[in-house]
């Protein structure tokens, strides 16, 4: 073979090569979008099923009309181009449109999943019952609910449903919303209790414990001896917190 063969043979090995490396590109590109494809429509089943589980008969509107339009734009692509078809911009159009109406629904889902707990965010406050009193022990127990509660309920259930699973250690959305209720009725018990319990405390403890309680606090000034005698036998002296305004 003279030279002229060998650089013939090597330019056909060089083009044969660089055609395996554009399928290569291409297949990897076309598995990715179908994986990313794949979790959008994975993405949608878990929305149905957080609309069924939270009893949703309101549903958000969405712009169908443009989805519609770019899954045409890539069928044309692909009739045009067959599988170069996912290296064109009517592919990167649908994956924008798709990732568009999921953050959408992302969105929807955080402020339903919010609203289905309105009553356990009242009851528990903006401050997390920082400004309970009571007996020690059902304080805490109460805050440890509150604080299981509140992080349940401020993650997004279409992002973070694992976050959620492991903090409540319940096993799937349904399971979820059954264990946040069932905290919810625990922590209504035990703030019961706690009423029950000041209700029993000398006047002038209670007296106490409702304006620490208050926006504005308790003056150090305003506490007495005798006052400080009275929380300290009622077992609550540990719950207070001096703060500088």
């Amino acid at each position: 073979m003279n030279i002229y063969e060998r650089a013939g043979s090597l330019k056909l090995r060089v083009e044969a090569s660089q055609i395996d490396d554009q399928h290569l590109e291409l297949q990897q590109q076309a598995s990715e979008l179908l994986s990313q494809l794949r979790d959008r429509v994975v993405f949608l089943e878990m929305f149905a099923m957080l609309s069924d589980v939270l009893g949703l008969d309101e549903r958000p509107k969405l712009d169908k009309a443009r989805l519609h339009q770019a899954v045409d734009g890539f069928r044309s692509a692909l009739t045009q181009h067959n599988a170069a078809a996912v290296q064109q911009q009517p592919a990167v159009t649908l994956l924008s449109s798709a990732q568009k109406i999921e953050e959408s629904l992302a969105r929807w889902a955080l402020s339903a999943w919010k609203a289905e707990f309105e009553d356990l965010s009242a009851l528990i406050g903006e401050d997390g019952l920082q400004g309970l009193a009571g007996p020690p022990v059902k304080v805490a127990r109460a805050r440890r609910i509150a604080s299981q509660i509140q992080t349940a309920i401020g993650r997004n259930p279409m992002r973070d449903l694992g976050s959620i699973q492991t903090g409540l250690e319940a096993d799937g959305l349904e399971a979820c919303v059954v264990r946040i209720r069932e905290l919810g009725g625990e922590l209504r018990s035990v703030l019961e209790e706690l009423k029950r319990a000041q209700a029993e405390l000398p006047p002038q403890v209670q007296m106490v414990l409702e304006r620490t309680a208050s926006k504005d606090g308790f003056p150090l000034e305003d506490l007495t001896e005798e006052m400080l005698t009275s929380l300290r036998e009622a077992g609550v002296l540990g719950e207070f917190v001096v703060r500088r305004y």
